[in-house]
């Protein structure tokens, strides 16, 4: 969810909350291997600069926050999933920048 409190203007800061089911994977000649589990938060802070009347662009900064609940992994062909016993929370600092493309 994004909320924009200025609306649809030419400098757009917004503020963005979500949460959701992530999973992590790696993968190589040998296997694969993985960790899922729920995001407890995301919060999300950013600022759009119009490029136009459809085009928008701008920094975005986000932090999360969850716990990785199953791992899994697989060689050969073979496979296996498991529950972790000691879950632990982990955070995110994620930033970038954005393109935005109105309708």
């Amino acid at each position: 969810m994004h909320w924009h409190p200025l609306g649809n203007v030419g400098t757009d800061p917004w503020i963005g909350l979500g949460s959701g089911y992530t999973k992590v994977s790696v993968s190589s000649d040998s296997g694969t291997a993985s960790l899922s589990g729920w995001e407890f938060a995301d919060l999300q802070l950013g600022l759009d600069f119009a490029l136009g009347s459809a085009v928008k662009i701008g920094p975005w900064v986000s932090f999360s926050i969850g716990q990785y609940s199953s791992a899994s992994g697989s060689t050969g062909g073979t496979g296996v999933t498991i529950d972790l016993q000691n879950k632990t929370i982990h955070q995110w600092i994620m930033g970038g920048v954005r393109l935005v493309v109105l309708p």
